[in-house]
């Protein structure tokens, strides 16, 4: 654990991807204290009791105990959560990016509000909070923003990090590549015109060299005969692509799917939204099409979307 750190590649990410998920954290009497005490300069890094379910770009909402019960301030995530087992409560997470000068909430205006007093946490007051997965919801967290306005009508809300919108799924707790597929993909699956059960392959197996197979996520129209292997297109639902680097990587993988079933094209999914690619223009990483699902909202962006797929690959009648 001394050794890891200093080999393990952007530990601790510099550029923060966007937001994902909001978790509610808490500090020691202590760091409390400190915290009050001076003003912590932005890029400061901390580290603080954490949960494995944190991503780097995290919101982190900091409940501090001492000396009142109170939201305080507002962070970001620098790492992900990982385990210190040098640590009774071994989860633990870097952290930075404070906004430090919000309207403080205590717990008994959180008990007192309608939506939060729903909260296990606030039922618990606040008992295990970085022990166990403390995720709050959207819901929650705009709620949390209507109190800062009331109480201090002339905050700037512009300054707070806003995690981004998953379609009309916006309040789901998306945690799992699982979900991305369940709650994103498939929707937009049927959206387009799609019978997700009827049309698609769901881990299809291809062969790819001696001995391996490779299971792209969803495979349109996907037939296996005379160990010929084809399919008109291709999905890869992946958890997050928050940066340029991984985008590369999970494009590269769903190229080399793409080739080996001769698509028209394929398609990356995650949370922060939907990737293009096409034959028609070699696979190439520089023509790739983005949309996020803010812009698959979009009814003109939508039609447009819809109908580039229905020329590449129209959907079967279904009877």
């Amino acid at each position: 654990y001394g050794f890891a750190p200093r080999f393990l590649e952007k530990f601790i990410e510099s550029e923060l991807p966007e937001p994902n998920r909001i978790f509610v954290l808490s500090a020691s009497d202590e760091d409390a204290n400190n915290l009050s005490a001076r003003e912590i300069k932005k890029n400061e890094v901390f580290l603080w009791q954490g949960c494995s379910e944190i991503l780097p770009g995290d919101i982190i909402l900091l409940y501090e105990r001492a000396p009142y019960k109170k939201i305080g301030s507002i962070w970001r995530a620098v790492s992900a959560g990982f385990d210190d087992p040098f640590h009774y409560y071994s989860g633990k997470v870097f952290v930075s990016h404070i906004i430090q000068n919000i309207p403080e909430i205590t717990l008994d205006e959180l008990k007192a509000n309608k939506i939060w007093s729903q909260n296990s946490l606030i039922k618990s007051n606040m008992q295990g909070i970085g022990i166990k997965n403390t995720s709050i919801t959207k819901q929650e967290y705009d709620e949390l923003k209507k109190l800062f306005k009331k109480k201090d009508r002339l905050f700037n809300s512009d300054i707070l990090p806003e995690p981004p919108n998953y379609s009309q799924f916006f309040n789901t707790d998306l945690a799992t590549e699982r979900d991305v597929e369940e709650y994103l993909l498939e929707p937009l699956l049927l959206k387009i015109g799609y019978d997700v059960k009827k049309e698609f392959t769901r881990q299809f197996p291809i062969r790819m060299g001696r001995g391996f197979n490779y299971y792209p996520d969803y495979a349109l129209h996907a037939t296996n005969k005379n160990d010929n292997q084809f399919a008109d297109f291709i999905w890869e639902a992946k958890y997050r692509i928050p940066t340029q680097k991984q985008l590369r990587e999970d494009f590269g993988q769903a190229t080399s799917y793409a080739v080996r079933l001769s698509c028209k094209g394929f398609a990356l999914v995650s949370i922060e939204g939907v990737w293009l690619s096409w034959k028609d223009e070699n696979f190439s990483f520089d023509k790739v099409r983005k949309y996020s699902w803010e812009d698959l909202e979009n009814t003109d962006i939508f039609g447009k979307f819809k109908s580039l797929f229905h020329s590449y690959c129209k959907p079967q009648k279904i009877t």
